[in-house]
């Protein structure tokens, strides 16, 4: 039962994960493949059930090397040679790239976060404080700017704005830094295609965040 359906599973295909090498004639040449030797190369030379991957390949005439080079083998896909050229490896899978999306993309979760506590903590107290003397028909007020992480949205008899509000960072500025620099170092990943490049969307998304926190703390401050 095992071989007959192991052979009707081959003939179907499923070791697609493998691939396989072509290699034009080299008369007098044998073929060493990641340091084993495998056959002669009178004739077209396929080699099958090759894993995918990197794969080092010399031909050798006389113990003289003819040809040296680095192939890179898919799975389900022939890489095709000559003696005289190689084909070029297929470069390596970023490993930065990947990070820089998804971590741009919980650095503006976190930025939409605050915002929205920012948010949350301004709607809970007052926006200004006002004092009015008896027998004085002028009211002065006093605007309490963005909330900060100190807001105190029920502090009894305040005359004092940073009794209410202390002086600090600003939660929705701090917020909409997060959510500027996710945003751009995402979006500049998508960009990109090998780690090399990682620093490009990285400087611009801090750049921008800064710019974006410190005009919203500009704007939202008392």
């Amino acid at each position: 039962m095992q071989v007959e359906l192991r052979s009707a599973l081959e003939a179907l295909g499923h070791y697609a994960v493998w691939g396989a090498i072509e290699l034009e004639s080299c008369a007098g040449c044998t073929l060493e493949l990641d340091g084993r030797v495998l056959a002669g190369a009178e004739g077209p030379v396929r080699l099958s059930a090759i894993r995918g991957g990197l794969r080092k390949l010399r031909l050798l005439r006389s113990g003289n090397v003819v040809l040296t080079c680095t192939i890179g083998v898919r799975a389900g896909q022939v890489a095709k040679t000559t003696p005289g050229v190689c084909e070029a490896a297929p470069p390596p899978a970023p490993v930065v790239v990947p990070v820089l999306k998804w971590g741009g993309l919980g650095v503006a979760a976190i930025g939409v976060a605050l915002i929205g506590w920012g948010a949350a903590v301004a709607a809970s107290g007052p926006d200004q404080i006002c004092l009015r003397r008896e027998d004085d028909r002028n009211t002065a007020c006093a605007s309490l700017g963005l909330p900060t992480f100190g807001f105190d949205g029920d502090p009894g008899i305040a005359i004092d704005p940073d009794a209410v509000n202390p002086s600090g960072v600003p939660i929705a500025a701090l917020g909409a830094g997060f959510l500027t620099t996710g945003v751009a170092i995402g979006a500049g990943a998508f960009a990109i295609d090998d780690d090399s490049s990682w620093w490009i969307p990285v400087g611009a998304g801090l750049l921008l965040g800064a710019v974006a926190g410190t005009v919203t703390a500009v704007a939202g401050a008392r």
